[in-house]
């Protein structure tokens, strides 16, 4: 049997044996698990084995595997502000989490939350109030919507894309002092598509409800049969006024042909008026009225600064001079002015609180 010689060779660093009386040195093998001394370096590590100093591609399947009963991975962003450095995905009792963490992983947010039931995904939560969706240019969100984690609320969908360039909404479905018996049902099935730049377009299958926050008071509802119905009133165009409710207007009065029209304060028993849309509404009843000198035509402005779109005139009741007789209102085109004149084109029958000016209008305005 040949007797086994071993050498140290400083040119490889390494002890080599030979078994033929030094006629060729092999790489003496190591014992892994007599190893008691010095440190391997990296660079003598296989390529199987992950390094905390570079980058480590993993291409097995599944690549990473964490198995623990609340089993996380966490991050750490080494230039971040203090306490906003570290992050951490999480699974633990059937919800994946992401949450924010401090320096010392000491206290965690949740941000993000993930429920399952089994295999089923049943909602997902943003977690706490100062989180929100943002959508950049082309951006597509979709979403299945349910409240407090109600059990009999069912699910809705809120989808956008197609060229939504800003998206910015508050989505507040309801309070989290409603308990799952109390809470209205919501709609089985929403989406929100964009309709390219011309607009967001809501398709639904049980309507569209808005309720005040904090309450079950219902603010809006909008039927699939295509009625809207409000709690409240209307304002359009941007008016600082709901449609459709009556105002009262202090008229500034006025006549022509060189005489006067006195109005006091006690003759207007009534001038209201109410607008829907572009059309006006006008009620007057102005009595008592002194006319003095040659009047040829009575005046008074049209209430809230609006003016007439087209030439409009209607018939209305007058009393001259205790004399019961028809007269003509009418708005030229552009006039914020209402004229009045007799139908037999007589001047007014001057007379102190004797001239009543009764009648409705209604008119488009700008």
């Amino acid at each position: 049997m040949p007797s086994r010689w071993i050498r140290w060779e400083p040119s490889t660093h390494i002890y080599e044996y030979s078994t033929d009386f030094a006629a060729s040195w092999n790489p003496l093998p190591l014992n892994a698990a007599i190893l008691t001394e010095g440190v391997i370096d990296a660079a003598r590590l296989p390529p199987t084995i992950p390094k905390l100093d570079t980058t480590n591609t993993f291409t097995g399947a599944p690549a990473i595997v964490i198995s623990n009963p609340a089993a996380s991975l966490r991050f750490t962003e080494t230039d971040a502000p203090t306490d906003a450095k570290n992050w951490e995905l999480q699974a633990d009792g059937q919800i994946f989490r992401i949450r924010r963490a401090n320096d010392a992983w000491s206290s965690f947010t949740d941000m993000i939350l993930l429920h399952r039931a089994g295999v089923f995904q049943v909602f997902t939560d943003i977690a706490t109030a100062d989180h929100s969706f943002q959508c950049s240019a082309n951006a597509k969100i979709g979403l299945n919507i349910r409240a407090n984690n109600a059990g009999n609320l069912a699910y809705s969908q809120l989808g956008l894309g197609n060229d939504v360039s800003v998206f910015a909404t508050v989505i507040q479905m309801f309070s989290s002092t409603y308990n799952g018996s109390s809470e209205p049902d919501f709609p089985a099935s929403l989406s929100i598509k964009s309709g390219g730049v011309n607009g967001v377009s809501f398709v639904t299958t049980g309507g569209i409800r808005f309720y005040t926050a904090g309450s079950l008071t219902r603010r809006l509802e909008i039927t699939t049969a295509g009625d809207a119905k409000f709690s409240g009133a209307i304002h359009e165009y941007g008016r600082g006024f709901p449609q459709g409710r009556w105002y009262g207007h202090a008229a500034v009065y006025s006549c022509a042909g060189g005489g006067t029209w006195t109005v006091e304060g006690g003759d207007v028993v009534t001038y209201q008026y109410c607008v829907i849309g572009k059309t006006m509404f006008v009620n007057f009843y102005i009595g008592s009225t002194t006319v003095a000198g040659v009047v040829t035509e009575l005046r008074f402005d049209i209430p809230a600064g609006f003016t007439a779109s087209a030439y409009f005139e209607n018939q209305i009741r007058i009393l001259t001079n205790s004399v019961r007789k028809q007269a003509t209102a009418f708005i030229e085109t552009g006039s914020n002015i209402i004229k009045i004149v007799q139908n037999d084109l007589a001047n007014w029958t001057a007379g102190t609180n004797t001239t009543y000016v009764i009648g409705q209008l209604a008119f488009s305005i700008n």
